[in-house]
């Protein structure tokens, strides 16, 4: 209803959640899922995936959610409705599934209709809390928020002697498979809520033997549980493992477990537990509402509860919280990674933790009118204190916050008075209605305010440039059937790289948290510089590359010296298709060689790999005369001016590049005709220089913002000789193979080799789930530029079959089956013995 008030749903409203990497990645993303649902792409193997690849790890990472699969509902240029519907959906579900818990946790002490409303009230709290509309983007995640409470239920029972162990086990399994990130985050913190639970549940009569042999047998069965729903996952975990190891993303940094340090301010955590705060590097924002943070106060003020049991929890609050400023429980539940952005991506834990004490006090205890009050009044002060004294958060919302706590308390304070004067029943249930209301009012109000933050404005925009997009690459794919690769050029700067998933064409660009940096290297090598760890920055067209991996169309906002305008498709997105007729095909047979690979700039390595296909050293990019006739000064607001010399005679590309030490934030002007931002985030090096025959040189401005940290001697500009560059790929499309087709983990080529030492290159990258047959027998193969696959051939005719399978799916099939068996055996011997199960 928020939603739908807010302009979010239904479809054709402007609004959605579906912002920042959610409109970068994942709608081009859950088109490709609708793709491979209709058959019409793959997840072993996609050449849509970069210059192509398995994208199991970006199913297991993005979109193995079973709500997905709803997707197949909407079109392509409505999927931000699905977004939305789908971010609703997960939320329903954690209110369902923390009412659950609390009704299963205090079944016994939930007897009236106080503690019924209050169980509904703090399963909302969790639903609407900061983090689930703050990271609703990342709507991945949210799996791991509503599976959250199932897995801590289930815990508890284990530990009380309900034990059920085998259901732990299905959720753990079906949260790995919904997404392994948070369920990596929520296994980690499971093994610490195992141990709070045991300390909640110790009795002392009991003989220190039985505790031990009780400890040891719940313990062994919750760890048999949760191994057991790693197997149950293990066809989908196990190839996203492999898959990650081919990533920087593998790379665990365990140094940080030894840090012993605190960061950030850890008043921070009450500081900006305000309506509208948003977390920030060392500083956390955990509003679940104001009667859950009451209920927290209240149950250490109250003094019905026994010490011992406000110690325990007194604990676990004070681990949640050391979970956000403590570096080794950081990096442990930042999954040994360095984060720097989405902060706290795990603070749904210490959320919870907060609802889980205030459940105690609201649902678990005799609750008092005096503990509310006084926790609603120091609350009320401690939040205006601590902003006043540092303006942290706007005034207004600080204020609004203070109001509440009081009027939140003042309100359950009235629920109990009324209740204790035995008023009208009537009355009392009416009064109850209100509280509840006001709670809940109280979380949906903050939730209004982070939508507005977080949403995206233009989302008919956004749907419409989809389908445009669809419609431009569709006239290419039906005009032309062959296999190529088609690349985009933006003005500015831009991170859409995934367009490939979603409009089903092959490319040079992706943007995944499973990137292959045996790709990047190559492509950065190239001239298509790394940005981060997730991508290469592919906003320009660089036609020596691009021809080389056979990019056959560029969409392009401006020409570019060499493409030529394809008649018949129009324009779309403000973009029109070019043909690059130096497009090479995607096989080229060539004499193998020992032709080095010049690494000096990005345009002798280009050089180098022509040379490699030629079999002597070529020079396609000309290296340009320049100088530098300004030096940039900050302070008196001049740029950094070079004067290149261009080439007086023939058709010419031109290119230049600024390397930088550090990022300068700068906007580069060439001649007044281009201009984008340069030297900063997703900037490119290698930037595209548009002349006219009749110039003989060109300006290079560079208007820094920060400083002119710049590598001199690093500075390049060169020429791509469009005539000479036109012989040598004539020369190497006649090397094209006479039989070749290349689909998504299948390559089959015929051709022929007229003498010993010939080689195949092969625009596919080398991958160990390829299995490579030539004339039916294994060949050992070699790489071009590190990357790219070099098949050597046999004198006469050659029969290349390539076949993918991703790597480790069969073991992980194999582990799958057995934990399914497993498990049967488990439910079996529970319910024939209808007792506590055996591990």
């Amino acid at each position: 209803m928020v939603m739908y008030i807010q302009g979010f749903i239904p479809v054709g409203n402007d609004k959605s959640l579906a912002s920042m990497d959610a409109h970068i990645q994942y709608i081009d993303l859950y088109a490709y899922l609708k793709d491979v649902i209709l058959g019409k792409n793959n997840f072993s193997y996609t050449f849509s995936n970069v210059l192509g690849g398995s994208s199991f790890s970006i199913f297991s990472y993005y979109l193995s959610s079973p709500i997905n699969l709803l997707v197949i509902f909407f079109s392509k240029d409505n999927l931000r409705t699905f977004f939305d519907i789908a971010v609703v959906i997960k939320l329903v579900l954690a209110a369902l599934s923390c009412s659950y818990f609390f009704a299963e946790t205090f079944k016994e002490k939930i007897n009236s209709n106080l503690k019924y409303a209050m169980t509904i009230v703090l399963s909302v709290s969790y639903a609407l809390c900061q983090y689930n509309i703050a990271q609703s983007s990342n709507i991945m995640w949210l799996d791991g928020v509503y599976m959250l409470p199932l897995m801590l239920l289930f815990i508890h029972k284990i530990v009380i002697g309900e034990s059920k162990g085998w259901k732990l086990a299905i959720v753990v399994g079906y949260m790995i498979i919904a997404n392994w990130y948070s369920a990596g985050i929520n296994c980690i913190f499971s093994g610490f809520w195992f141990i709070f639970e045991y300390a909640r549940n110790y009795q002392k009569k009991d003989a220190a033997k039985d505790q031990l042999v009780n400890l040891l047998k719940n313990g062994l069965s919750y760890v048999f549980a949760m191994v057991l729903g790693i197997m149950l996952s293990a066809f989908l975990f196990i190839p996203t493992v492999k898959a990650l190891q081919g990533s920087s993303r593998g790379d665990l940094k365990w140094d940080k477990l030894f840090d012993n340090t605190i960061t950030g301010d850890i008043k921070t955590v009450l500081q900006n537990y305000v309506y509208g705060a948003t977390s920030a590097e060392n500083s956390v924002a955990l509003f679940c509402g104001c009667i859950v943070a009451i209920g927290v106060i209240a149950f250490f003020l109250n003094k019905k509860i026994k010490v011992s049991v406000k110690a325990k929890c007194g604990l676990l609050l004070l681990f949640a919280i050391l979970s956000m400023y403590w570096k080794p429980l950081i990096s442990a539940f930042s999954m040994f990674q360095d984060v720097n952005g989405y902060w706290y991506r795990y603070s749904y834990l210490a959320i919870f933790v907060l609802i889980y004490i205030a459940g105690e006090y609201f649902l678990g205890s005799e609750y008092g009118m005096v503990p509310t009050s006084v926790s609603a009044i120091l609350l009320s002060v401690m939040i205006v204190l601590l902003n006043h004294a540092k303006h942290a958060q706007p005034i207004r919302e600080v204020y609004a916050t203070a109001l509440m706590f009081f009027v939140t308390g003042f309100a359950f304070g009235l629920v109990i008075f009324i209740k204790s004067k035995n008023i009208n029943i009537r009355f009392y249930q009416s009064s109850i209605l209100l509280m509840a209301f006001l709670c809940i009012g109280d979380s949906v109000y903050n939730s209004v305010l982070l939508m507005d933050k977080y949403a995206e404005h233009d989302s008919y925009l956004r749907s419409k440039e989809a389908k445009e997009a669809s419609k431009q690459i569709s006239m290419i794919q039906s005009r032309d059937r062959g296999v190529y690769r088609i690349t985009q050029t933006y003005a500015g700067i831009n991170a859409n790289y995934d367009e490939a998933f979603a409009h089903n064409y092959w490319s040079l660009a992706g943007y995944t948290s499973s990137p292959n940096d045996m790709q990047r290297g190559f492509l950065d090598k190239a001239g298509y510089n790394i940005m981060g760890p997730n991508f290469c920055v592919v906003n320009t067209s660089m036609l020596g590359i691009d021809s080389f991996l056979g990019t056959k169309y560029v969409l392009s906002s401006y020409p570019i010296n060499g493409l030529k305008r394809v008649k018949g498709i129009g324009e779309y997105n403000g973009r029109k298709t070019y043909l690059n007729p130096y497009a090479l095909p995607m096989a080229v047979q060539y004499k193998y060689n020992n032709v080095a690979y010049n690494l000096a700039n990005h345009f002798e390595y280009q050089n180098s790999l022509y040379s490699k296909l030629i079999g002597k050293k070529v020079s396609v990019y000309q290296p340009l005369n320049f100088s530098l006739v300004q030096e940039g000064d900050i302070k008196q607001k001049k740029p950094m001016i070079y004067k290149v010399s261009l080439p007086k005679n023939g058709k010419y590309a031109v290119y230049g590049m600024i390397p930088w030490n550090t990022w300068v934030n700068a906007e580069l002007n060439v001649d007044d005709k281009y201009k984008i931002p340069y030297s900063s985030w997703l900037s490119p090096v290698v930037f595209h220089m548009p002349t006219n025959d009749n110039e003989e040189t060109a300006n290079v401005s560079l208007a820094a913002k920060t400083s002119y940290d710049i590598k001199r001697d690093g500075v390049a500009f060169y020429a791509l000789d469009l005539k000479e560059f036109a012989k040598i790929t004539s020369k190497l499309k006649t090397r094209e193979p006479k039989f070749m087709q290349i689909k998504n983990g299948n390559v089959k080529i015929r051709t022929t080799a007229k003498e010993k030492g010939e080689s195949l290159y092969l625009s596919v990258p080398c991958d160990k789930g390829w299995t490579i047959k030539l004339n039916g027998k294994d060949v050992q193969t070699q790489m071009i530029g590190d990357c790219l696959y070099s098949i050597p051939l046999r004198k006469g005719k050659n029969n290349l079959s390539m076949h993918y399978r991703v790597p480790g799916f069969f073991k992980g099939l194999v582990a799958t089956l057995i934990g399914i068996i497993l498990l049967g055996i488990w439910i079996t011997v529970c319910k024939c013995f209808k007792a506590r199960e055996i591990f």
